[in-house]
């Protein structure tokens, strides 16, 4: 295989990790039909739920939409430090031209951008409406983005004006009312006009369903909104709430709590994903599959990658192996940036996207 497929190959493998990675940071876009991104005969496109293609597959590569926008880019260029991305409403058009190096999703009509090393927010038009002058920016979340520059952290609105000045070391965004930030070491809540409610017990993280985990030591617990320790720090690691339970690690294997920090699905898992619409993407030693909330087995299909359902549709992968000669390097690290497995053995694992219901009938088949 020649070098330069090598490089497509690879440049590939990049965005596929991190779009699927960016698409996790926010909800999708609710208010319309949902759109499902697919490839056919090495082009991306979109399904609705039913598995119907209403985007023609014309993208070299094309993320999830959210509110109303999904990122794309459409050129594999010689070097991943070239990649430039875009976006496209709805209908499959190109709005915002490919000139971004890395594009976060939309979200309340904003997404955050960057370019030579820095972070800015542009509108739907694509117009620059917060300058390309921060460290890190957004999302937009009730109203605010957190912002970092010169590792000081602050607050903005939409117009780019300060809301609450950069005086934080970190700040999370605003979720439930609140955002957790830090400053000297210390943890702490504060609402949007930046009036602090309560010291958090250690290192905390945004709330979901009204609880938000601490890191207390070398321990997971969470707190509720008053930022009451209500389940005592005992994990190894936690993720949110959702569905009314959270997946949680003690020593190696993860099971999933109830509100009351009840174990009610035993430890058993190598990974796991928050329940969604009533079902969790778990792993085995060895592949992944979908649980119920009793802990029971959904449905017997398994998958290499298996994701969260929205609207009674997930995304799973099954991987390919390709044999590549010569760019081992290069992949291992893009791999290492997103937390992507990329060999087994002397091959390259290439994900193929498929999509199935809740009851493990496919949608949408993985092919290339």
């Amino acid at each position: 295989m020649n070098s330069g497929k090598n490089i497509r190959i690879i440049t590939t493998i990049f965005m596929v990790a991190a779009l699927v990675f960016l698409s996790q940071a926010l909800p999708a876009q609710e208010k319309s039909e949902r759109l499902y991104p697919v490839k056919v005969k090495g082009k991306w496109g979109y399904i609705n739920r039913q598995g119907k293609i209403v985007i023609e597959p014309k993208f070299f590569f094309v993320g999830d939409f959210s509110d109303g926008m999904a990122d794309f880019f459409n050129v594999v260029a010689p070097r991943m430090g070239d990649l430039r991305e875009g976006y496209i409403n709805e209908k499959g058009n190109i709005v915002i031209n490919e000139q971004f190096f890395l594009a976060f999703p939309f979200s309340e009509g904003m997404a955050s951008v960057f370019i030579n090393n820095k972070w800015g927010i542009i509108d739907k038009t694509g117009k620059t409406v917060i300058p390309l002058e921060f460290d890190s920016a957004g999302p937009f979340s009730e109203g605010l983005a957190g912002v970092c520059l010169d590792k000081k952290c602050g607050f903005i609105d939409k117009s780019g004006k300060y809301v609450l000045e950069p005086e934080f070391d970190s700040a999370g965004n605003f979720s439930e009312g609140m955002a957790i930030v830090s400053s000297g070491g210390k943890y702490f809540a504060i609402n949007n006009t930046g009036n602090k409610l309560f010291d958090c017990p250690g290192r905390g993280y945004h709330f979901s369903e009204g609880l938000a985990a601490v890191h207390v030591g070398a321990l997971f617990g969470f707190i509720d909104n008053t930022g009451q320790l209500v389940i005592k720090p005992q994990f190894r690691s936690a993720k949110d709430f959702k569905d009314g339970m959270a997946c949680v690690r003690l020593e190696r294997d993860w099971g999933f709590i109830d509100r009351t920090g009840k174990m009610v699905i035993k430890p058993q898992f190598k990974e796991c994903r928050n329940f969604s619409e009533g079902r969790a993407a778990v792993k085995n030693d060895k592949q992944w599959l979908f649980i119920n909330k009793q802990g029971d087995t959904a449905f017997n299909r398994y998958f290499d990658k298996a994701y969260d359902f929205h609207d009674g549709i997930a995304r799973v992968e099954v991987f390919e192996n390709i044999h590549l000669s010569g760019v081992k390097m290069l992949a291992s690290e893009v791999g290492s940036w997103f937390g992507f497995k990329i060999f087994e053995g002397e091959n390259i694992i290439f994900p193929l996207v498929g999509y199935v219901d809740k009851n493990g009938y496919y949608v949408w088949e993985p092919r290339h």
